[in-house]
């Protein structure tokens, strides 16, 4: 198992555990235990709070302004309180303050969809599966792939790689109050993303040459 996916595993397993201690908010709006997982999804994906986790997420990836220095910072596998004051600024945000408020409200999110849905006790496959639907109807990815462009094939990629970071930042934020501790695990599920897409950016180049070669 390589170290995304190792990454991935325990940060599900620290979402769960997490989530089995949040409070009873959203109890009586939630829907009942025996709702299939087919209409569970779709409740989950009409749910504005779900479509506003789902944005935020692209919007927290496409800010960073300093991937250089976010990879040097975890580079030894731990961070200074020096580190983690400059980190927010090269993620794009201006203070520490904002870094950690878009952080506490994916966490905010993540319970409520927990709390309404149950979604700790979906599988991991099912959990995975309704944030990418989420993530390719935001994107814009065509549903039949066959045949597709260079660019559909892209963005699915993208979509898919963006589902399996939106579960481990779950796992990070509610495994960590305080976010200094869990910091290097944001930044992890962060930089997954960022390889991962610069593969699929680089197939997609590969896809458009064979393409041109044959045309």
């Amino acid at each position: 198992m390589n170290q995304s996916k190792k990454i991935l595993c325990i940060s599900l397993i620290l979402f769960t555990i997490a989530c089995s201690r949040e409070t009873d908010t959203f109890v009586k709006n939630s829907i009942p235990e025996n709702h299939t997982v087919v209409n569970r999804q779709s409740l989950i994906l009409a749910d504005t709070y779900f479509q506003a986790m789902i944005k935020g997420q692209l919007v927290h990836y496409a800010r960073v302004v300093d991937l250089v220095h976010i990879k040097k910072v975890m580079a030894d596998n731990k961070i200074t309180q020096e580190e983690y004051r400059l980190i927010p600024g090269y993620h794009g945000y201006s203070s520490v303050t904002e870094f950690e408020k878009y952080y506490l409200l994916l966490n905010n999110q993540g319970q409520y969809l927990n709390a309404k849905y149950g979604f700790k006790n979906m599988s991991a496959d099912d959990q995975f599966a309704t944030l990418k639907a989420g993530f390719d109807k935001e994107l814009g990815v065509a549903q039949n792939l066959v045949d597709a462009s260079c660019e559909s094939i892209r963005q699915n990629c993208l979509a898919n790689v963006a589902a399996q970071a939106t579960l481990m930042h779950l796992g990070c934020i509610s495994a960590d109050l305080t976010l200094f501790g869990g910091i290097l695990c944001h930044s992890a599920a962060f930089l997954y993303q960022v390889t991962s897409s610069s593969n699929c950016n680089t197939d997609y180049d590969k896809c458009t040459k064979q393409n041109s070669h044959v045309n």
